[in-house]
């Protein structure tokens, strides 16, 4: 993530400075922390049109207290992984076994075929 300070102006805007925080070393958390004093640095570093880095310090710091914050809190993550653990469990143990395997295979078929010929009498039905 570039993280990137601009000092506007009436005309112009210009740059305080730069500094490039790598995604690998942002913290998962749902609260706030005291933050990180991280240095400006005053040119990027490009590589091939992407930026790899920056250099030349300004002097300059700020406070970021950068995180990802995890949606609806751990525990709704936890159930919703454990019942999709469940949910690719039974499929496993349902594809391991030929014969529910087979069963399962024969009512989606036949569960197609009756939703089908229902909607097609509904388009018959209709003016």
């Amino acid at each position: 993530m570039l993280i990137e300070v601009w000092n506007k102006g009436m005309i112009w805007d210009r740059a305080l400075g730069y500094h490039l925080l790598p995604l690998d070393v942002v913290q998962y958390s749902n609260e706030e922390g005291v933050g990180q004093w991280l240095s400006l640095e005053a040119e990027l570093v490009m590589e091939d049109g992407e930026v790899v880095g920056t250099k030349g310090s300004t002097g300059h710091s700020l406070l970021v207290d950068c995180r990802f914050e995890l949606p609806f809190g751990e525990s709704h993550i936890s159930m919703a992984l454990e019942g999709r653990a469940e949910q690719l469990c039974a499929s496993l143990a349902s594809l391991n076994d030929p014969a529910i395997a087979r069963g399962k295979v024969a009512k989606d078929l036949s569960r197609d075929f009756h939703s089908g010929v229902r909607n097609v009498n509904l388009e018959l039905d209709r003016p």
